[in-house]
């Protein structure tokens, strides 16, 4: 039997030392805003669009259970809901980015020369459709949530439904976000796989986390109880596995693409990113974020092994941030920097996700007790 008080003061340590690093990196957060507002606002970016991407991620890999089912998605759905119900917070947490639209973005100053690209990058446009994301995500999210948290399977045939819209709706939305708030940084840049590119890194980051949740519960056990079964947990890896090979074959069809084709207005970008410093940085992402973990989960006693899989988990979710700093930073600073308020702000925003998120997953304790047998 699985230590129901073990779990429920486990997570009561997790949310207390996530609201304490979400107090600390807000005063931080106020302290780079005081002292350098635009790099506040850079660096609250960044922040933001990693914490939105778990979220879209847990979304999508709820709705894709929901379609195609599965041992991974029975024990995992009480995470992706959780993750995914914080779509509405990640609206409150766009404010930051909406009102300092003047100083991230070039196109939102009237300076700005391309009248094509101006009749879509355009303020008002860019409120219209971030509020339009925003409503889609939320009503997707809370029309997907349990509302009496049964604890069996519970894919009826209308979840079934929704999800197949859902999951169409979302890729579309999504990927249109990330045209609007990080591929229009550079506005003269453009990518036709971007979107897909940010979406699975979504996908991959939520399943890391999720993957992680679990490892590092199922080591706070004691040695006679179990929270996931082993072949579950393995499933869980294996599903990874796939989702890293999917991003690392986005990433690299986009590099060789562009790259290939030796467009000035194309290939300016990936020379930046791979130069001044920044070619280290995405060194290490190819290394961290493909090469280890693709070696590790290979191995199918890692992937069993919840040391060896939060190890892996970890490495992944914390290389996808690094990843969307080396994307996003450069924009801002074509040699290599990194501020303090990269990695404080995003703590910031991460600690009070991470709060929320726990508070509703210890609701969901006997949902999780009574599914993750498996």
């Amino acid at each position: 039997m699985t230590d129901t008080h073990t779990l429920h003061e486990t997570l009561s340590q997790w949310q207390r030392g996530a609201f304490v690093v979400m107090v600390v990196g807000v005063a931080l957060g106020v302290l780079a805003a005081m002292t350098n507002l635009d790099q506040f606002l850079r660096s609250y970016l960044m922040g933001f669009l990693f914490w939105w991407s778990v979220t879209m991620g847990c979304l999508g890999l709820l709705m894709l259970y929901y379609l195609v089912g599965g041992r991974w998605g029975t024990a995992a759905r009480p995470l992706l809901e959780c993750g995914s119900l914080l779509a509405p917070l990640t609206a409150l947490l766009f404010l930051p980015v909406a009102l300092g639209i003047e100083q991230l973005y070039p196109w939102a100053n009237a300076s700005f020369a391309s009248a094509e690209k101006a009749l879509y990058l355009n303020p008002p446009f860019f409120y219209g459709r971030a509020a339009a994301y925003f409503l889609i995500w939320s009503v997707l999210a809370i029309s997907l949530r349990q509302r009496k948290l049964s604890f069996g399977t519970d894919r009826s045939r209308w979840r079934r439904l929704l999800s197949a819209g859902g999951l169409v709706a979302l890729i579309m939305t999504v990927t249109f976000a990330a045209i609007d708030w990080a591929m229009s940084l550079d506005p003269a840049w453009f990518s036709s796989i971007y979107g897909a590119l940010v979406a699975m890194g979504g996908a991959l980051a939520g399943l890391a986390l999720a993957a992680l949740v679990f490892c590092l519960l199922e080591m706070r056990q004691q040695p006679a109880s179990s929270l996931i079964a082993s072949q579950t947990l393995a499933d869980l890896a294996t599903l990874m596995l796939a989702f890293l090979m999917l991003w690392a074959y986005f990433a690299f069809s986009q590099f060789l693409i562009i790259w290939a084709g030796n467009l000035p207005e194309e290939n300016v970008w990936y020379v930046i990113r791979l130069g001044n410093g920044w070619q280290w940085i995405g060194l290490a992402i190819v290394v961290l974020q493909f090469a280890v973990p693709f070696s590790m989960l290979l191995s199918r006693e890692m992937k069993q092994n919840p040391r060896a899989l939060a190890i892996i988990a970890s490495l992944i979710f914390v290389m996808q941030f690094v990843y969307i700093l080396w994307t996003i930073s450069p924009s801002f600073h074509p040699k290599f920097f990194i501020h303090w308020a990269d990695i404080a702000v995003p703590l910031a925003i991460g600690g009070l996700w991470a709060s929320v998120f726990i508070g509703l997953l210890r609701r969901r304790v006997p949902q999780m007790l009574a599914t993750n047998q498996l």
